[in-house]
């Protein structure tokens, strides 16, 4: 998926909501490298959180503009769960993701 928003890579099946996803590409990253870091352990429920982002192609924000402004504090949920860490504190998702659009 980051591949693809880069251009490295062709579009997969199910079209991403790019302009969401662009916006959050940092996040992206960081759950890529999470979740490719053989040497830290997952949790099970933050493998749940992000298989559902990933391929619940209705509900997901990756997937359309109805749920795009979730998917900032649902990646935040995401990476906070694989390390069996509480769930971010809204204020801080909120300030979060104004940093993430540049304003």
């Amino acid at each position: 998926m980051v591949h693809e928003l880069e251009g490295r890579a062709l579009p997969g099946p199910v079209p991403l909501y790019r302009p969401a996803a662009r916006r959050n590409l940092d996040l992206l990253r960081a759950l890529e490298l999470r979740l490719l870091d053989l040497d830290h352990r997952v949790e099970p429920h933050g493998v749940v959180l992000v298989d559902d982002l990933l391929t619940d192609g209705v509900a997901s924000p990756l997937y359309g503009s109805d749920h795009a402004e979730e998917l900032r504090p649902a990646l935040m949920r995401c990476l906070a769960a694989l390390d069996g860490k509480p769930e971010p504190e809204p204020q801080f998702v909120l300030a979060s993701a104004h940093n993430g659009r540049g304003h």
